[in-house]
């Protein structure tokens, strides 16, 4: 099985989208490399990341609502 990857780029002056950190590690599974998004998971709208083998998230930050 492969896994499909995805780069977003945003060329926005205004971007508030937080930058990810790839040292966050699961406390059950240290040696799994995290997973990262953007959706609902874990409650809210914005990034995430997860464990990929228990599905913990283990940090959220949620957009800010802007009408």
């Amino acid at each position: 099985m492969t896994k499909d990857q995805i780069t977003i780029i945003i060329d926005s002056a205004e971007s508030t989208l937080p930058r990810l950190n790839a040292d966050i590690r699961c406390p059950k599974h240290p040696e799994t490399h995290s997973e990262y998004g953007f959706g609902l998971a874990g409650g809210g709208y914005g990034t995430y990341t997860m464990c990929p083998k228990c599905g913990s998230i283990l940090s959220k930050d949620q957009e800010e609502y802007r009408a």
